[in-house]
């Protein structure tokens, strides 16, 4: 049991070992990256990467074209200092979340999802310089455009490996070990059951 999981480190290296495993998290993208790796095990690989495929296509067709606009649209209320996206960047974003909703499997959508959240500072006017601030407070110009696309399925396709990997560590032990992520704190969920 691991009451502060973050993205799982900790438990993925017990659930290779054969434990079964269970972690809390409040960070809902901690949670969400220790739930996608304690769920890879049983990630159909091929369907994984055709949704992968699927995805260049979409971003292909979409993104190269000015016509159409993406369904999806930025939070209500969210503003910063800095526009996190340029307007290009932002449809392209926007799009990528199109296509990622649209997924049926719950489990590769989170996948989508997580591996959209790991690089969109990457494309974003913002960096890491040790932690996140705007780009111009580091003297690095804006991020007019930017191939969200490509950044995302190199992502996904590094996942995918992983994934692989997983798998094939867990065909080596006797039993397949359980995992659970809990997004409560182990606090709040301890006094749950006591209520």
């Amino acid at each position: 049991m691991d009451p502060f999981a973050g993205v799982g480190s900790t438990l993925i290296q017990a659930y290779t070992g054969g434990f079964n495993v269970v972690g809390f998290e409040i960070n809902p993208y901690a949670a969400l990256a220790c739930k996608v790796k304690l769920e890879a095990a049983g990630i159909n690989s091929a369907a994984l990467r055709a949704q992968i495929a699927g995805f260049q296509r979409f971003m292909g067709r979409r993104c190269d074209s000015s016509n159409g606009h993406p369904a999806s649209r930025p939070p209500a209320g969210f503003s910063g200092r800095t526009q996190l996206f340029s307007p290009l960047v932002e449809r392209k974003v926007l799009f990528a979340l199109d296509y990622i909703n649209g997924i049926q499997l719950p489990a590769i959508r989170n996948i989508f999802r997580l591996a959209l959240g790991s690089v969109m500072v990457s494309f974003s006017n913002y960096s890491y310089e040790p932690s996140l601030t705007r780009r111009s407070a580091v003297d690095k110009p804006p991020i007019y455009d930017a191939r969200v696309g490509e950044v995302l399925s190199s992502k996904l396709n590094l996942v995918a490996e992983d994934i692989q990997w997983l798998q094939s560590e867990l065909q080596n032990l006797d039993r397949k070990p359980r995992g659970r992520v809990r997004d409560p704190s182990l606090l709040s969920w301890a006094h749950s059951l006591s209520s």
